[in-house]
This record gives structure tokens, C-alpha cells and sequence, in this order.
């Protein structure tokens, strides 16, 4: 807790309500959601400029509360070349998967860019597809190591 408080991280959950269809898996298609936390909210209240998700549905579902609350109007290019703008701009930052949007002022009551990190899911699950990846890719790592390598950086 004195670690979250120093260095100013909240800690929420999206889903504020679910169910498990499946009390046997602990897969995130197996959560019937009821009720979702009001990020919007907290966004609003709050001057978050980073958002750390566990896990790729996780940064979908946040991303679900944001989107329709923006212009999606922005176009560059003229005529038929008209291309429309990137809400959720990627970041390059190697393996990692990172994203970036504009919070308009009008309704987060200052203009400001959110960062979107995903980190590696903390779960069991999560470590499979990590060593199923490395696997892919031929990297001969623990994927445990990995991980935490990912959380040391992002969250030091």
C-alpha cells in the first residue's frame, strides 16, 4: 500500500459485477459480466494519464467505455482520399503493447493523452500463452522471468 501511495497508482477493477459461466475455468470468455466500474467517471475526477490493464480483454473493455464518447469525425486527406485518423494511436515500445488517445477537455474536463499499457496477465493462464509466444518466436526464457521483466520496467 505505501508503494501504491508514493508513487501514485490507484488500483481498480473494470468489471464491477460478473458471474462465471464455467466455475471450472478461469477464462476470461467465461465471465458473464453484469455490471461494468464507470471509468468515465473516474477518468473525469481523476488526472489519470496512464492505465495499466492486465490482460488484452481488459484493455477492450476499456477501450468500449472511451470510444463513443469521441470524435470519430477526424479525417485528413481531401475527396476520395479521405483517411480517417486513429482514435487509439499505437506506441512503439517493443514487445509490449501500448496505445495512446486524446481526451478531450469538453469531457474530461481537461485535454489530456491517456497511455493504455497492457501488461501480461498475473494468471496462470496468462504464463501459458507467454511460453506458448516464446515458444513461437524460439526465445528460451522462463516465462515467469518475463513477466516480471515486463512489470519491473513498466511499473518502476
Amino acid at each position: 500500500m505505501d508503494y501504491l501511495n508514493k508513487n501514485e497508482f490507484g488500483i481498480i477493477d473494470i468489471i464491477r459485477k460478473c458471474y462465471r459461466k464455467d466455475n471450472t475455468s478461469s477464462a476470461d470468455e467465461d465471465l458473464a459480466i453484469i455490471e461494468f466500474q464507470d471509468i468515465i467517471e473516474i477518468l473525469r475526477n481523476f488526472k489519470v494519464d496512464t492505465v495499466y490493464t492486465t490482460s488484452k480483454l481488459v484493455t477492450s473493455l476499456l477501450k468500449q467505455q472511451i470510444e463513443p464518447l469521441l470524435d470519430k469525425k477526424n479525417e485528413t486527406g481531401k475527396g476520395n482520399k479521405k483517411k480517417k485518423k486513429e482514435i487509439f494511436v499505437p506506441i512503439e515500445s517493443g514487445d509490449f503493447e501500448f496505445e495512446k488517445v486524446q481526451l478531450p477537455a469538453n469531457i474530461f474536463r481537461t485535454s489530456r493523452e491517456l497511455n493504455i499499457k497492457t501488461l501480461y496477465s498475473p494468471s496462470d493462464q496468462g504464463i501459458r500463452g507467454i511460453a506458448k509466444g516464446l515458444n513461437s518466436k524460439n526465445i528460451n526464457l522462463n516465462p515467469e522471468d518475463y513477466r516480471r521483466e515486463q512489470y519491473k520496467q513498466l511499473l518502476s
